[in-house]
């Protein structure tokens, strides 16, 4: 039952026949002919049109292969993220924020012993805090600490990690009025016990950061496994969809299939992530 149809050196063989007639394939392709008796017993020829190709694509199996790995994908990010939130990438942040804390003491100080306000820092005796060398404070970025007051009100800020007014997450401006009750502690010192949320990284500053402030690690590194680990379940989430139908597994146990490798998938991503976690050192 070979024809040629006009193709050069090519054979189409027929593999058994059904209602419409023969199933004719080409013998150029990668599959044999056992290969394409299974596929046409699980319905993957195209029974629409046998000759325009060999077998029809999967769709399905693409689509929850996928989201398989779009929903480890998410997971592992958002944990990720999280991680990456309380790292040291966010020390300076704190240490800034203890030494507003401190001079805010030393100011209350100043104030109970001669009921008046300092006009500038440097009114202060010499705290515990870091100074440049004309011995004036600053923050953990190196850059001066501002002071403002009225004569009645004041108040101490750092411009954050850009130096520049405004801006959120790392780039947020610390202020003595984010020192609420309960975050100063000692007497020797002050305990910041947490930051404001504002101060929270934003996600975009989570992708973004190559490790110039958290010393090793980074967040693109953490992030950048997020993404092979969402591909490494979706490559498996296929496999094994394709493994069901060859077996046929039953929809219960290819569902449990799927979980298990999400869960694998995860711990290992997880993992991996934890070993690009910005460490300080």
């Amino acid at each position: 039952m070979a024809c040629r149809f006009g193709l050069t050196r090519r054979e189409w063989v027929a593999i058994g026949t059904d209602s419409d007639g023969p199933i004719e394939l080409l013998t150029g392709s990668r599959l044999s002919v056992e290969k394409v008796r299974r596929q046409k017993q699980r319905g993957m020829v195209d029974m629409a049109n046998p000759r325009k190709d060999s077998v029809a694509f999967p769709w399905p199996t693409m689509l929850v292969s996928l989201a398989v790995g779009l929903l480890v994908f998410a997971i592992a990010c958002k944990l990720a993220y999280q991680q990456y939130c309380g790292s040291a990438v966010r020390y300076r942040q704190a240490s800034t924020l203890r030494d507003i804390a401190e001079l805010r003491q030393a100011i209350e100080t100043y104030r109970r012993e001669k009921h008046v306000l300092p006009k500038a820092l440097s009114d202060l005796p010499q705290a515990w805090v870091r100074h440049d060398v004309n011995g004036a404070p600053v923050d953990s970025w190196h850059r001066l600490l501002h002071y403002w007051t009225d004569g009645t009100r004041y108040r101490i800020f750092s411009y954050g990690r850009d130096g520049k007014p405004g801006g959120v997450g790392l780039d947020y401006d610390l202020s003595s009025d984010d020192l609420g009750q309960g975050r100063v502690a000692g007497s020797g010192g002050a305990v910041v016990k947490s930051l404001p949320e504002e101060a929270r990284p934003t996600f975009g500053q989570f992708v973004t950061d190559r490790g110039e402030y958290g010393g090793s690690g980074s967040g693109i590194s953490m992030f950048l496994t997020c993404i092979l680990t969402g591909a490494a379940a979706s490559l498996l989430a296929w496999r094994s969809i394709r493994r069901g139908a060859r077996l046929h597994w039953n929809r219960g146990l290819l569902v449990l299939k799927l979980g298990v490798t999400v869960l694998a998938t995860l711990v290992i991503g997880l993992f991996i992530t934890g070993l690009h976690i910005p460490s300080g050192h």
